[in-house]
């Protein structure tokens, strides 16, 4: 997950490990991210930030073929459940 991001010299890592040459682990990020939603009361996790990466760029106008290879999917099926649906920009209340 989070290791793709910076393959090259440790300065380089997203989340660089203080305890051995490389990256934190992915459940070493996931830990992290949780003590910091605890601290600021809310649900904070990886994949969280995954479905809000999602949610923004396709408001954005993101099309989802492009944020299906951003995020490593092999299919945009895959990519459609990240995808929230706004209950007031429902297609039937656009037909009239």
């Amino acid at each position: 997950m989070f290791e793709s991001l910076g393959r090259g010299e440790p300065e380089d890592w997203l989340f660089p490990s203080n305890k051995r040459n490389g990256p934190l682990t992915q459940q070493a990020v996931a830990a992290r991210m949780a003590r910091w939603g605890r601290e600021a009361n809310v649900r904070l996790h990886p994949h969280r930030c995954r479905h809000t990466h999602a949610t923004h760029a396709i408001r954005r106008g993101v099309d989802v073929f492009t944020l299906s290879a951003t995020l490593g999917h092999s299919s945009t099926g895959t990519t459609s459940h990240y995808i929230l649906a706004e209950p007031g920009e429902s297609s039937s209340l656009k037909l009239g």
